[in-house]
């Protein structure tokens, strides 16, 4: 009987079992898989096919991509960023905003080919100046609110799909939204894309029982809507009472269409071109935004006066969890919006 030679293990000596698994050992880096292959087709391969991103997302790192295509060469490969390079990126042409995407985006690209074995490591990337906060903490005053609210006349834009509303009655619609409850342009006034729908007739609920709360009423009726920033992480429900000036005006609204209260076209430019008559008519500086963090805004206006009159309650009307546990467990802020929603400043001639 000839004796079967033993099969040679490689590594540290193992014992091993009638029957057991051997596992082999975890591939080494092979750069050379990246030798040739750019950034913008390791991300097709491996990133523009995760259904988790949102077409803005995609759309950023596309920009990004055009970007370090015009800055370095269509044809560089991913294998070959390296420290010197992202110090000339640091240093390049790239506005602030654009070569922090940039930077972000190539990190990503980088750590995932790291991940797959496809890299031996992480190049050093240098660090970038933080962006400069202009305004950051104002408000826009009440007087100024009032003069742009009085000069809503100065919008042209929407005119289709509103069964003859104008856009005077438009505009004030919005704005008194915006100052009720302080909420992100794109969580009523859907203007990009076909990705945002706007406020819904769905989360509008003109019935006085509170949809969280059925032993709290309200005579004008609620809104219930998810702020969509938050929706893909904690999906909160932001539950507040309809002013009883917007009531009437968001009745006007009905049977404009069957799903969006407001139907306006999928235009940024002609929403931006309308906002910025408003405020150039009302005099008001142009650093003057709706929702901006970083300038001064109608929603830090919002957070303020709802806390002027409980505290935490702005946090509460703009979706912000709350911060400690007795307000996250013991204080119904749907009860203090309806005791205090009376005696929110509201603008002049209104």
């Amino acid at each position: 009987m000839v004796a079967q030679p033993k099969e040679r293990i490689e590594g540290p000596r193992l014992l091993r079992f009638p029957g057991m698994e051997v596992i082999p050992a975890a591939p080494q880096p092979q750069p050379s898989l990246l030798s040739s292959q750019t950034p913008r087709q390791f991300w097709e391969q491996h990133v523009a096919t995760d259904r988790r991103l949102s077409k803005s997302t995609l759309s950023e790192n596309l920009t990004s991509l055009s970007h370090f295509e015009r800055l370095v060469g269509d044809a560089f490969p991913l294998a070959r960023v390296d420290s010197d390079l992202l110090d000339q990126l640091a240093g390049g042409r790239l506005a602030p905003s654009a070569r922090r995407k940039l930077f972000v985006l190539l990190r990503k690209l980088l750590r995932l080919a790291v991940r797959r074995k496809l890299l031996a490591g992480l190049p050093e990337f240098p660090p970038l100046d933080s962006p400069p906060r202009r305004g950051a903490g104002l408000a826009v005053s009440l007087a100024d609110f009032e003069k742009m609210f009085a000069n809503a006349a100065a919008a042209t834009w929407p005119v289709r799909g509103f069964d003859g509303l104008t856009p005077t009655f438009i505009w004030e619609t919005w704005l008194l939204l915006f100052w009720c409850y302080g909420a992100r342009t794109q969580d009523f006034v859907a203007y990009k894309s076909a990705d945002f729908a706007g406020l819904l007739w769905e989360s509008v609920r003109f019935e006085p029982a509170c949809p969280i709360h059925f032993d709290l009423r309200w005579p004008h009726g609620w809104l219930d809507f998810t702020p969509r920033k938050t929706k893909r992480k904690s999906a909160a429900r932001v539950v507040v009472p309809i002013h009883p000036l917007l009531r009437p005006r968001l009745q006007r609204f009905r049977g404009c269409d069957l799903e969006r209260v407001f139907p306006n076209g999928r235009n940024k430019r002609q929403f931006a071109a309308s906002w910025l008559r408003i405020r150039e008519a009302a005099g008001v500086t142009a650093d003057v935004t709706i929702a901006a963090a970083s300038r001064p805004s109608i929603r830090r206006s919002c957070n303020q006066n709802w806390n002027s009159l409980f505290p935490g309650l702005g946090g509460y009307v703009l979706g912000h969890r709350p911060a400690d546990v007795n307000a996250g467990h013991y204080e119904n802020f749907a009860r203090r919006a309806v005791e205090h929603i009376g005696e929110l400043v509201m603008p002049a001639g209104e």
